[in-house]
């Protein structure tokens, strides 16, 4: 008998710490505390962390945690956690990118007397769901003294109330691509493009439901970087041919045609592959009239058959059997098969891109290698 009143015992206490975690009321004002600290929910939104299931639900909630002890105390991120409606516990995802600048909370931080320390702590969560965030750091005087003082606090958190901009990314590449690379006229259609001082700004049609934030902006010069764009198709161009020497006019007149074939034609998928506050990586899969597929051996047939007998000298009928077929290629733009690159990984291109401000900066440094072949592609493959 004294056994089995011994193992109640033990089963009951069990129990009881198991629900001491979440049996504290829950705030709904997004702040809770006690006196060792206080703890805000202060924004929060939707995220996809690298590596994750594109498929689930990121939400990446801001945490301020003000020290209210007379002393230093040190916590992780795994002190903050989520339960859901069935007092199930949702461990927060660890983060890391080097490329982002935004905070996160990780093991180890600490908050000196009377200070505050700032951080998103990211968890999967299903958006239609109601959940608490609990708080429980333990005391390193707590564990020595094996106290019993609980430390848990629990805030209210409902995911529906915090917006998703993720898909917001993908739409501000697509503009950048449609302008730079595919003259605005991309068969994806949806939104137009306007630009002021040569700032990118989507602006939504009427029938488009219209974001909480008026509109995506990105600061790139899209005219400078469409003009850069056509100076390296043109002087890429220029080289392939040995015989005749094309005009700056003829090569733009060659390349503009190409652009405006392209965007009638080509097929560009976007997916996000990473979404932070700051910082995005978009895939771009681009299918483009590949020029490598031009039957070239049709035009120069046909360049024989209306000029047979016609020039005398060899060189002479080579520079224009060169200049016949930069002038007749653009008859084969429609019919010239889409391909993508041999160089370009299966999901696509990864394009970076970082948020200031409210606005997004595609990343085109010459040390972006993606960038710099997918250019290559819009280009037919011409230039690198």
């Amino acid at each position: 008998m004294k056994k089995i009143l011994k193992h109640s015992a033990l089963l009951l206490s069990a129990l009881a710490l198991v629900a001491c975690g979440t049996s504290k009321k829950a705030s709904d004002n997004g702040t809770a505390s006690n006196s060792n600290f206080e703890i805000s929910v202060k924004d929060g939104m939707f995220v996809l962390p690298k590596d994750e299931n594109s498929s689930s639900n990121y939400l990446a909630l801001q945490v301020e945690i003000k020290n209210n002890r007379d002393k230093q105390f040190s916590f992780t991120s795994r002190d903050i956690t989520l339960y859901n409606e069935k007092d199930e516990k949702v461990e927060p995802i660890q983060m890391y990118d080097s490329d982002s600048k935004t905070k996160f909370m990780d093991y180890g931080d600490s908050i000196s007397k009377g200070k505050s320390v700032a951080g998103y702590v990211v968890y999967e969560v299903d958006k239609n769901a109601k959940y608490e965030l609990h708080f429980a750091p333990s005391f390193y005087e707590d564990i020595k003294e094996k106290s019993n003082k609980n430390n848990d606090v629990a805030i209210k958190v409902d995911p529906s109330k915090y917006e998703d901009h993720i898909d917001e990314a993908k739409e501000v590449m697509k503009k950048y691509v449609d302008a730079v690379y595919l003259d605005g006229e991309s068969s994806g259609g949806g939104k137009k493009l306007s630009t002021t001082d040569n700032k990118a700004k989507v602006v939504p049609l009427a029938d488009d439901k219209k974001s909480s934030d008026g509109g995506a902006e990105f600061t790139n010069d899209v005219k400078a970087d469409r003009e850069e764009f056509i100076k390296k198709f043109t002087e890429s161009f220029g080289k392939s041919f040995y015989n005749y020497k094309p005009s700056d006019s003829e090569l733009r007149t060659f390349a503009e045609g190409y652009i405006k074939a392209n965007a009638k034609r080509a097929k560009v998928e976007y997916k996000v592959k990473t979404y932070l506050p700051d910082y995005a990586v978009i895939y771009v899969r681009p299918e483009t009239i590949d020029l490598d597929n031009l039957n070239v051996y049709e035009l120069s047939r046909k360049f024989y058959e209306e000029n047979k007998g016609k020039y005398g000298n060899y060189s002479e009928a080579m520079k224009a059997g060169e200049k016949y077929i930069l002038e007749n290629a653009p008859s084969q733009f429609e019919s010239t098969p889409l391909d993508t690159s041999d160089s370009m990984r299966k999901e696509g291109y990864e394009i970076k891109m970082s948020k200031k401000d409210g606005k997004w900066t595609i990343d085109t440094s010459s040390k972006n290698y993606d960038l710099n072949d997918m250019a290559r592609t819009f280009r037919g493959g011409v230039g690198y």
